[in-house]
């Protein structure tokens, strides 16, 4: 009997924009399991610390450094600090970050689910490229991206709101 390999999931195709061709691996293999005797080193270019400050009168999101699966929970506590400010709108400037990987855009989906959950409205400022295509894989580009302009040759960049179909 000979095995075949399962089609890509739409996962697959998001964590292989988001991290580049160089990150790609055959499917099926498992990665090298890392010790947690021995942490890798941080690359020098990188920030030291990934901050999210909150402004709980303005609804206001700043975030920098990293969001990967070890920064997540900054994002997800200073959502629930929001939702007892009880400000209509939030805006999150991601403009400051690094880089962002799947558990990223998995908690920026979180995140627009709990706002809408609880009659709120998101938007993020600042997105890179990579990220806006990811938000537009998933298609959030629209309702979280609300007056960003799209980048010139951006897929699915198309007119903004408001402007002609």
């Amino acid at each position: 009997m000979v095995a075949t390999e399962p089609d890509a999931t739409p996962g697959d195709a998001l964590r292989s924009i988001l991290r580049g061709p160089a990150a790609r691996r055959p499917r099926g293999r498992a990665p090298a399991a890392a010790s947690s005797a021995h942490p890798r080193p941080r690359p020098a270019s990188d920030p030291p610390v990934s901050e999210v400050h909150v402004d709980l009168v303005t609804g206001r999101l700043v975030m920098t450094g990293r969001l990967d699966v070890r920064t997540t929970h900054l994002l997800y506590d200073a959502i629930s600090a929001l939702l007892t400010a009880r400000h209509p709108t939030w805006t999150v400037d991601v403009g400051g970050l690094t880089h962002v990987d799947d558990a990223g855009v998995r908690v920026l989906l979180g995140a627009y689910r709990r706002a809408v959950r609880h009659g709120r409205r998101i938007t993020l400022r600042g997105a890179s490229p990579a990220l806006r295509h990811a938000l537009t894989l998933l298609r959030l580009d629209r309702h979280v991206l609300l007056g960003e302009e799209a980048a010139p040759g951006d897929p699915g960049a198309g007119p903004g709101p408001g402007g002609p179909p």
